[in-house]
């Protein structure tokens, strides 16, 4: 019995650990959680944020944008559904669609840097509207 459920935990671990894997097994999954994380930081921290806090704010604010810049340099796994003629462009659209989300994130640090919490607020929508629209353009049905 004690033998039955070690296997049967080890198994679930197995399947936990690889389901894990498979969403940040690219270079772009990866930077895309470090996105994600960088910026429900942000939130969390906008729903009461401290003026003494601001440095802590806008080097979330960094890392949010290191990872978009890291994440530029990566194709996303939706390339492959394109037809070939089509790839460039679509390449082409993601990077400036990439370009347009760190400019938005390098307005969201002044505003964080100013202490600008509403400003802030506001603009981590257009964010994270950026961002929806992204995935939606350029996310594969498997991502």
């Amino acid at each position: 019995m004690n033998t039955r459920f070690c296997r049967t935990c080890l198994f679930a671990l197995v399947v936990l650990c690889v389901s894990a894997s498979v969403r940040a097994e690219s270079p772009l999954g990866e930077q895309m959680d470090v996105m994600k994380n960088a910026f429900r930081s942000l939130k969390t921290a906008m729903e009461a944020p401290v003026d003494a806090d601001k440095d802590k704010y806008v080097a979330s604010a960094d890392e949010l944008r290191s990872a978009a810049i890291k994440a530029k340099e990566f194709d996303p796994k939706k390339v492959g559904e394109i037809p070939e003629g089509d790839r460039e462009q679509f390449l082409a659209d993601y990077r400036q669609s990439i370009d347009q989300l760190v400019a938005l994130i390098d307005q969201l640090k002044t505003q964080l840097a100013a202490g600008d919490w509403d400003s802030a607020r506001a603009q981590m929508r257009l964010i994270n509207r950026a961002q929806g629209d992204g995935h939606e353009k350029f996310r594969s049905e498997e991502s």
